[in-house]
């Protein structure tokens, strides 16, 4: 089972799990020599006094020592709890973390991670703190009982209680960690962590958006789903007992009756748009003569070929367009002066042309049908602007 990741990129191995004893002496100018590998009792026996045994009272190393020059960042191979920040003799300055691991079947293991030979721990990492996967503890070193720059990791698992396992296994507890490792860096880990939040509230943002849009697109859908929700939340409400049966009804009675009203509302506003979407097709298959109509009556207002302007309501009440010198009927209404034009003349362009007319005053005289038709043609090959 494999839960943790490289604390510290790029990853060498200096020193495996369980390698054999070292001996070691610290000189009067507190220089450190390192010989052979042996026993402590080997050490002072084939090297002579002072010699010591690098792992005393163990059978070999606990942990990986991994490179790490001066200044390395350590970060936290798995999320967890921090246990412990302190400074030891041997061990110099470290980190211990608590990991809880709950695998796929059976319950949760509990694991210890230490990370030691700092020169600095991060200001952000305290005892009962929370960390997360690729979190910076600190900067590696040298310190305490060390060969040279690098960090000392190694993994111990506990009980539940805390109290390390298997303590009498010949490495106080220490497991092999390579076992436990993935191939990545924690620090590639918490990026890609941080990257997925982001791009988790982009999703969220994108789902809000698409759900309104979704509303606009078919708000009777959306009425009807939201209306099933808020009746299925009410029905758990009355199944775990926490309303009584007449509340429920109440309440169901009440969501129907705002559901009804907003169908209707629904229904009004798309038998609105309807009407609207059928009118601008009809307008938009006769555009190209209502725009010709237009033009030629701007052409009889302008006073084109045949035509003379006439005082509004002054007409003949024979039919026919009389000269502007003799006073027409002033109670003439549009209708008889549009019944007795079409009687008068009756050229199909001069007709329509005449139909804004009806809106728009003064009126028009024409003087001749073959005048008005004559004209009428004549605009009508007039290229259009």
């Amino acid at each position: 089972m494999k839960f943790l990741y490289r604390p510290v990129k790029p990853w060498k191995v200096n020193q495996r799990f369980g390698a054999d004893q070292v001996c070691f002496k610290v000189h009067s100018n507190g220089e450190k020599e390192y010989r052979g590998k042996r026993t402590e009792e080997d050490c002072r026996e084939k090297f002579g006094s002072g010699w010591k045994s690098l792992y005393r009272r163990m059978d070999g190393h606990n942990g990986l020592d991994l490179r790490a020059p001066k200044w390395t960042p350590c970060y936290a191979a798995q999320n967890g709890r921090v246990l412990e920040v302190s400074t030891d003799v041997n061990e110099g300055l470290g980190v211990v973390l608590k990991h809880t691991v709950t695998g796929k079947n059976g319950p949760p293991t509990y694991w210890k991670t230490r990370y030691w030979h700092f020169i600095a721990v991060s200001p952000y990492i305290k005892e009962g703190k929370f960390v997360k996967t690729g979190d910076l503890l600190g900067y590696c070193d040298s310190t305490g009982r060390s060969t040279g720059d690098h960090l000392h990791f190694d993994l111990k698992q506990l009980d539940k209680e805390g109290k390390i396992l298997n303590y009498d296994n010949g490495y106080f507890g220490a497991v092999n960690p390579t076992k436990y490792l993935y191939p990545d860096y924690a620090i590639d880990v918490n990026k890609l962590n941080k990257l997925l939040e982001e791009q988790k509230d982009l999703i969220g943002d994108f789902l809000s958006d698409l759900e309104a849009l979704e509303q606009q697109m078919d708000p009777l859908g959306s009425a009807t789903r939201e209306y099933n929700e808020q009746l299925e939340h009410w029905g758990e409400l009355l199944d775990a007992g926490l309303i009584s049966n007449t509340a429920f009804q109440r309440a169901v009675e009440l969501l129907t009756a705002a559901y009804r009203e907003e169908v209707e509302s629904i229904e009004e506003a798309n038998a609105a748009l309807q009407d609207r979407e059928d009118l601008d097709d009809h307008h938009a298959g006769h555009g190209g003569r209502a725009a010709r109509c237009d033009r030629i009556a701007r052409g009889c207002l302008a006073g084109g070929p045949g035509v003379r302007t006439i005082s509004p309501g002054r007409h003949s009440s024979s039919g026919a367009w009389m000269s502007s010198r003799r006073p027409l009927r002033p109670w003439a209404s549009r209708s008889q002066i549009w019944r007795s034009t079409s009687r008068s003349y009756g050229a199909p362009p001069c007709r329509r042309a005449l139909r804004p007319l009806l809106t728009s005053w003064p009126a028009v005289q024409v003087t001749s049908r073959d005048s008005c038709s004559s004209w009428a043609a004549s605009r009508s090959a007039v290229p259009r602007s």
